[in-house]
């Protein structure tokens, strides 16, 4: 297996992971199951869609470094500019943190959001991966993804204090 192929697998569960994390969170708080366990899966929200925004910026300065008529870069823009990006969710998601996760109007803009994480946004993602896999090379792989060893234990561990076990 290549760095490439490390790398997309990373980012992919990372995308995955956030994709359900996100509709889980969505469940429960339509079965208004949440109480007051909601910090840890608010907190991996949070710091996915961290993640992720500072992976749309790395790539957006990143495409803006590339010659004129390379192949993909109309794809991988066309796709950075699809709707939701990870910062227009993480804008959003900030100050929706701090509401309570009741109350008809903030489970309606809670589930709104968490509907666009597990679904537009998961479709987003995998165009822009499919995208770079085409047409990258590693070191953009590297400089897009910020993927390190401290990155990724730091995500898994936000992950398995939400009761799950990230594969790969």
């Amino acid at each position: 297996m290549d760095e490439i192929q490390l790398l997309r697998g990373q980012i992919a569960g990372e995308r995955q992971r956030t994709g359900s994390v996100a509709a889980a969170l969505q469940r429960k708080l339509r079965l208004n199951a949440l109480d007051d366990g909601a910090a840890p899966w608010i907190a991996y929200l949070s710091a996915a869609l961290a993640s992720f925004a500072a992976r749309d910026k790395r790539l957006a300065a990143l495409l803006q470094q590339w010659p004129p008529g390379r192949g993909g870069a109309d794809t991988l823009r066309a796709a950075l500019a699809q709707p939701p990006g990870s910062g227009q969710l993480r804008k959003r998601f900030t100050p929706l943190a701090a509401l309570p996760l009741t109350g008809a109007d903030n489970c309606a803009t809670w589930n709104d959001l968490l509907e666009q994480i597990a679904g537009a946004w998961q479709q987003r993602g995998a165009q822009l991966e499919s995208g770079l896999a085409a047409h990258a090379r590693v070191m953009e792989w590297r400089a897009w993804s910020g993927i390190d060893a401290d990155s990724i234990m730091a995500e898994r561990e936000r992950y398995r204090a939400l009761g799950g076990e990230p594969q790969g």
